[in-house]
């Protein structure tokens, strides 16, 4: 199949976004089917491809409705190696934590460009991220000045008042304006809105992927990684899961990083305990209760 798509004149998303889609669907079948097997070799292997590949993938190279799809698909593949290859999960936690917040609030915050995802290192203690400086302000979406209407002013506000009509449903997204001058600006609404739905699959699917790690890894190993998680200044770091719960315009994504959250506290009571100990000696250790508040603070 494989040596087939590359026979094709297909571009290079093309053949990206067919390739996924097989190894995707190839994964799906490993899980609901219990006679199909794949050796955990080969899944190991898959996995470090798929890794390096999301490394490496630069957004700026094609499209980027393409760059969302290809990159959801990869993260999704990603998802169920890490649940049936826990020894996996574990020795490349790093990276997938890296790839996962490098999407979680991808176009969340307008202000700050995209950052490629890096490797995050355990630390037992905060860690100072790399400031993100806010850019000015620019659209983000390339937009075009529709045609001027000759229409009759009556037939301008029968058209409007059809138009908010549409708007009040609740099915606005997926409202059919009958065809008319403004159809331009119609087909600019339905390619933002497709657009922004890419953009909260991709995010919903960084932000399941942090809930699988959270979930294989132990918690001694994933409590290292707190600090690149809960924000405590948000002038430094902005991309967190408190962020992600508060500014989300996804419903669903502001659940999945609840229910993150809610996965790395589960049974992290002894960490915690310790970190408050007043009987220890004075460290640069923030406790938790102090990086909690700050997190709603600085949301």
């Amino acid at each position: 199949s494989l040596q087939k798509i590359l026979s094709q004149d297909y571009t290079p998303q093309e053949v990206f976004k067919s390739i996924l889609t097989c190894i995707e669907s190839m994964l799906i079948h490993l899980e609901q089917d219990p006679d199909f097997e794949i050796s955990s070799e080969h899944l190991d292997v898959l996995g470090k491809v798929l890794i390096k590949f999301i490394f490496d993938f630069k957004q700026n190279e094609i499209q980027e409705s393409d760059f969302m799809t290809i990159v959801t698909l990869a993260m999704t593949s990603l998802k169920f190696i890490c649940q049936s290859q826990p020894d996996f999960t574990t020795e490349h936690v790093g990276e997938l934590i890296g790839i996962s917040k490098s999407f979680m609030m991808f176009y969340v915050i307008p202000e700050l460009d995209f950052q490629s995802p890096l490797k995050v290192l355990s630390s037992q203690q905060a860690i100072m991220e790399p400031i993100h400086v806010p850019r000015a302000n620019r659209n983000l979406q390339s937009t075009s000045k529709s045609k001027k209407s000759t229409k009759s002013k009556s037939q301008k506000k029968n058209e409007g008042n059809a138009r908010q009509k549409a708007e009040d449903s609740p099915y606005h997204a997926f409202a059919i304006y009958r065809t008319s001058d403004s159809d331009f600006s119609d087909n600019e609404h339905n390619r933002e809105m497709v657009n922004r739905n890419k953009q909260a699959k991709l995010r919903l699917a960084a932000l399941t992927l942090l809930l699988v790690i959270a979930t294989e890894v132990e918690k001694r190993l994933i409590f290292g990684y707190w600090h690149c998680l809960f924000a405590t200044d948000e002038s430094c770091q902005p991309i967190s899961l408190g962020n992600s719960v508060f500014r989300d315009s996804s419903p669903r994504c502001r659940i999945l990083s609840l229910q993150t959250i809610i996965q790395l506290l589960r049974n992290s009571k002894p960490f915690l305990i310790q970190a408050e100990n007043k009987d220890k000696v004075p460290s640069t250790f923030t406790p938790f209760s102090v990086t909690l508040g700050n997190m709603i603070a600085f949301t």
